[in-house]
């Protein structure tokens, strides 16, 4: 599995968790909606810096503790749901990634949208590279 933006948010919740919106109205908070414009390298421009738990999935699979991400959402997770960790952190403590622990397979989810650099940015290509190379292993083991 590897859910994007709402499809992070949609994990937390089936797992228990809740969620914040309008965060960009919330004290402390970055606002962390897309620009408005009609261009959409404008719109999913790289916005602010995400800070990854160490040791983490997302460590192993990026390799950083610190990269840039692009933000296009106003709701975040609130509470976090039973059974998910939290990977990565924007600044304003918005949760940017998590993964299921115990997951039998790969588990990954990014609030920002990874696919739109997919091209040029190198954490967008290793995500997507490892999340490909788990659907391969699995898909082996099917047969």
């Amino acid at each position: 599995v590897f859910a994007i933006c709402r499809g992070m948010q949609e994990l937390n919740v089936a797992f228990g968790g809740t969620l914040l919106t309008e965060i960009q109205e919330m004290a402390g908070r970055s606002d962390h909606r897309a620009p408005t414009s009609e261009h959409q390298d404008e719109r999913f421009r790289i916005a602010h810096t995400v800070d990854v738990e160490s040791g983490s999935q997302l460590e192993k699979v990026i390799g950083d503790a610190k990269f840039n991400v692009n933000s296009l959402h106003r709701q975040a997770l609130g509470s976090l749901g039973k059974g998910l960790k939290i990977e990565a952190m924007a600044e304003d403590d918005t949760i940017e990634a998590v993964s299921v622990t115990g997951a039998k397979g790969y588990v990954v989810a990014t609030q920002w949208h990874p696919e739109y650099w997919v091209a040029s940015d190198g954490p967008s290509q290793k995500l997507f590279k490892a999340f490909g190379d788990a659907a391969r292993a699995y898909a082996g083991q099917r047969t």
